[in-house]
């Protein structure tokens, strides 16, 4: 009679891992091999390392959830319009103010212009993220000049009146 059948017989030539038989892919078969060749410490450092990782990975998704919890609580204490109002108010005292300067149309109109350049014969009208152009020759330039002077403005003396 023979005994019950429990696997192969420690002397049979098969009982090692061949990567030969069965080729897992990279680190499975990396783990595969030390743990049938007995390279234990190898093993250890292995899971030591996924462990690791492991906490890593968990700990960046904590911060990840509270620093969303911050901004929640930061969006909660200070509204939206607020928030707006203070940027805002932050950004103009931050940003310097130039005084206004007026061009005096040939008709008498005035235009008040706060940011300009003068490229050649143009004026150039800057506002927030738009620009217009304008020919100099539509304005009155003595009059511009005299209008500012009187309110303390620097009018540029470099523009000379051509038609």
């Amino acid at each position: 009679m023979f005994p019950p059948f429990c696997g192969y017989p420690a002397d049979y030539p098969f009982t090692y891992f061949y990567a030969g038989l069965w080729p897992p892919l990279g680190v499975e078969y990396r783990r595969a091999y030390r743990s049938a060749h007995g390279d234990v410490a190898a093993e250890v450092a292995a899971q030591k390392k996924d462990y690791l990782a492991r906490q890593v990975k968990a700990l960046r998704d904590e911060i990840q959830l509270l620093r969303k919890q911050q901004a929640t609580r930061q969006y909660a204490a200070n509204p939206p319009s607020e928030a707006l109002q203070t940027s805002t108010a932050r950004k103009a005292g931050a940003v310097q103010q130039f005084p206004l300067t007026v061009f005096v149309y040939r008709d008498g109109r005035e235009m008040e212009v706060r940011d300009y350049a003068i490229f050649g014969n143009t004026l150039w009208a800057f506002h927030r993220q738009t620009s217009r152009k304008f020919p100099l020759a539509d304005f009155n330039l003595a009059a511009s000049r005299q209008v500012n002077k009187e309110h303390d403005v620097e009018f540029p003396a470099t523009i000379s009146q051509k038609h």
